[in-house]
């Protein structure tokens, strides 16, 4: 018999020695009974797993967070560690742990799902679509003296047990994107204070014992890199602060990179913009898990009204293949399932898309993945779900 369930606790190292085979390298492979080179302990988040009979034949890892979504905050599933020991794929057991998971996460009113691909068109197959872009900036440690102003702060080292204070400076910088993550104390003690390799250094701007701004980061002697994988600040002042604490290290590295939203105004802010090479990666991608709930859940501008039957094609849970009348007024939306013909057709990962703000009505209809009978319709689908900025920045 196949079946989905929790990982019992007897049997996690096994569902790290899974993880280990689908994820490290060959020559960093992890033994289940080599305690002395685990790397991480697979006790972080909630582990899943399809079994046939007793046989462990599929893996995965949730987080569950809460995300924003139009200004309203979400319960968010965040997968990982999907993997398939290769002597059981292509044999349908990862279609069965996604319809399973989705289940889960329904029944726990968990209406979105984000995971990063290892390969975007496997899970487009799944209803999982791009969500955002980030960039990486990268440039030598002087480019980034734009200010040697002290304004009377000092720059201070952070802790696992000061996660709060951090937690303040996260939500103001993460509040102009959608899909910003509120952590939980684990997240932050086990993901953001920890790596699988070196712990990273956790720094802060502080100014009259507040703290506005923090940097996490790596130095890799060997390439005399400063790698800076999180960077979040409160105020335009905070933010040159922290370039500034970077600068000081030229003496150390090369090379800073750093790694942000693809609006973040640092090339505006140095003095050679050339001197910062820019890369844009594909990021997180997106599903809903229950589009009535979210369609529900979520704000819309106070200027939207009218009322759409809205067709979605979700080939993997039934619940969303169906029609749905959407009433907006006033800021919020009534939904329900019909019968009724639809006026606009789409595919589950399109809405994703368009629900999050990554892409535009019009921009999915030109694309020819949303079909609208007419224009009163695309009209309202444009003014009920603007554009936005989105940016998740937690790895999973």
């Amino acid at each position: 018999m196949v079946e989905y369930r929790p990982i019992p606790e007897e049997r996690l190292d096994e569902f790290e020695a899974l993880w280990s085979y689908a994820y490290r390298q060959l020559d960093d492979h992890v033994a289940p009974d080599d305690t002395d080179r685990r790397i991480e302990p697979a006790r972080v988040g909630e582990q899943r797993g399809v079994f046939d009979g007793d046989e462990l034949v599929a893996i995965c890892r949730h987080h569950f967070l809460r995300a924003t979504v139009r200004d309203t905050t979400r319960p968010i599933g965040c997968l990982a560690s999907v993997a398939t020991p290769p002597e059981h794929r292509r044999k349908g057991y990862v279609r069965t742990l996604i319809e399973s998971f989705l289940d889960e996460y329904r029944d726990r009113e968990v209406p979105l799902s984000a995971l990063w691909a290892f390969d975007y068109p496997f899970y487009d197959r799944y209803g999982w679509e791009l969500a955002n872009q980030y960039a990486v900036r990268e440039c030598p440690p002087e480019a980034l003296s734009v200010t040697t102003e002290h304004t009377g702060g000092e720059f201070v080292r952070l802790y696992p047990d000061e996660y709060e204070r951090l937690a303040g400076v996260l939500a103001d910088h993460g509040a102009p994107y959608a899909l910003s993550i509120e952590r939980t104390e684990e997240w932050w003690r086990e993901r953001t204070f920890r790596s699988r390799g070196a712990d990273p250094h956790v720094y802060g701007w502080e100014s009259d014992g507040e703290l506005r701004g923090y940097l996490v980061y790596t130095i890799e002697s060997d390439d005399a890199l400063l790698d800076v994988s999180e960077i979040a600040f409160g105020d335009p002042t905070a933010y040159l602060q922290l370039l500034r604490f970077l600068a000081v290290h030229r003496s150390q590295v090369d090379r800073i990179r750093l790694r942000g939203p693809v609006d973040d105004p640092l090339v505006d802010l140095v003095d050679d913009p050339a001197a910062v090479e820019t890369t844009v990666h594909p990021g997180a991608s997106i599903r809903l898990v229950d589009v009535e709930s979210v369609l529900e859940g979520i704000e819309y501008p106070e200027h939207a009204a009218g009322s759409l039957v809205l067709g979605v094609d979700d080939s993997i849970v039934d619940w969303n293949d169906e029609a749905f009348r959407l009433d907006v007024d006033g800021g919020s939306a009534s939904v329900e399932v019909t019968t009724d013909a639809p006026d606009a057709t789409l595919g589950i990962g399109a809405l994703s898309q368009l629900v999050v703000g990554y892409r535009t009505a019009g921009g999915l209809a030109d694309a020819g993945e949303l079909t609208v009978d007419d224009r009163e319709t695309r009209t309202l689908l444009n003014t009920a779900f603007p554009p936005g900025e989105v940016f998740l920045r937690e790895e999973f």
